[in-house]
């Protein structure tokens, strides 16, 4: 709890100064737009090693703001029409959603016998040691990243954050440093982390765990 409490002031301090940073630059100097990339695509082989095969496990982190509902109806679609099974909460759509997973989520008769599930693909928290309880050990993990301005540009208008600061994205910058502290710190710290690093809320960053 109290490394906890550090970043957070470490994360309150960097906000602080990233704001002073960005309401001293002048509206003509700076502005919120993803950066153009040109990708150049490459033809690839068509050995036996290149060829797509169908993998029924699949652990896809949500990640919002992100083309994430897109990709998430593939994967459902995908998971019905292969008569897959989901891993599902009794009610809604969040699967340990902002406060993390826990097996005991998933009612014991949504569970197949063995108790694994082939597609966990709702909204929730990267939890490996209680998602891989789940999940089938050849289960490929997938999530999607996006630009970070442009993630929160859509974050901010998805959200209705006009509402709340009083200011539209254009003038969100030019909010006085000791006064956006001051709002900051009074927001849970989802929220306070949904804004300064939304890729932690997903990923579990604090939590510790790793891929490898």
């Amino acid at each position: 709890m109290k490394t906890f409490s550090i970043l957070l002031k470490l994360l309150l301090i960097g906000t602080a100064i990233s704001l002073f940073i960005y309401s001293a630059i002048s509206s003509n100097q700076f502005a919120l737009m993803p950066t153009n990339v040109s990708l150049e695509a490459k033809e690839i082989p068509a050995t036996r090693e290149a060829q797509c095969s169908p993998h029924n496990h699949v652990m896809f982190i949500k990640m919002q703001k992100c083309g994430s509902s897109t990709l998430q109806n593939i994967f459902l679609r995908y998971g019905y029409e292969n008569n897959l099974t989901f891993a599902l909460p009794k009610k809604g759509n969040m699967l340990g959603y902002p406060h993390g997973f826990k097996p005991s989520m998933i009612p014991k008769d949504l569970l197949p016998p063995g108790g694994k599930t082939d597609i966990f693909a709702l909204h929730t928290r990267l939890s490996l040691r209680a998602q891989r309880k789940v999940l089938h050990k050849d289960t490929r993990w997938i999530t999607v990243l996006r630009e970070p301005a442009s993630q929160f540009e859509s974050f901010y208008n998805y959200f209705n954050l006009k509402r709340y600061f009083k200011k539209d994205l254009a003038e969100f910058k030019n909010i006085p440093v000791a006064v956006s502290s001051q709002i900051l710190i009074g927001l849970s710290w989802v929220w306070l982390l949904w804004l300064i690093l939304p890729f932690f809320v997903c990923v579990s960053v604090l939590q510790g765990d790793t891929l490898v």
